[in-house]
């Protein structure tokens, strides 16, 4: 999800101000305003400070449908700046393949993209989250 920031008190809607992506977690308020339908999940901040916490988590990923595989891959894509590490072992043997993504994101996201992973066709996964929180690192 690409977050927009917007400073020197910008209008979201006008882009020729000083809006730019940033990542999820920048420390600037939250601004909330009416989004036509297509911009549904795209916020704007200005002003401030906010913090969302993150949490890490490894994720453990079976496939036995290589059909999810491509589908699979474009979900971690998407995801790829909470990723921290990947390492996918193909289990011929059994004709499997086993992944686990080490991730550093805000508890909500991780959970989205486990369930999304998880509604994948041949596909499942189980999550475990780090105890230890952005702030406490």
């Amino acid at each position: 999800m690409t977050v927009w920031a917007c400073y020197n008190e910008t209008k979201p809607d006008d882009r020729r101000g000083d809006c730019r992506p940033e990542a999820e977690g920048a420390n600037m308020t939250l601004d909330l305003f009416a989004a036509p339908k297509a911009w549904a999940a795209v916020f704007f901040y200005r002003k401030g400070t906010i913090e969302m916490e993150t949490r890490v988590a490894v994720m453990s990923i079976i496939v036995e449908n290589d059909a999810s595989t491509a589908k699979l891959n474009a979900m971690l894509h998407d995801y790829g700046e909470y990723i921290i590490g990947r390492m996918g072992i193909p289990y011929r043997a059994r004709g499997i393949s086993i992944i686990s993504i080490a991730i550093d994101a805000p508890q909500d996201m991780i959970s989205a993209l486990s369930g999304k992973i998880g509604r994948l066709d041949g596909v499942s996964v189980k999550t475990a989250f780090s105890s230890v929180g952005m702030n406490e690192a």
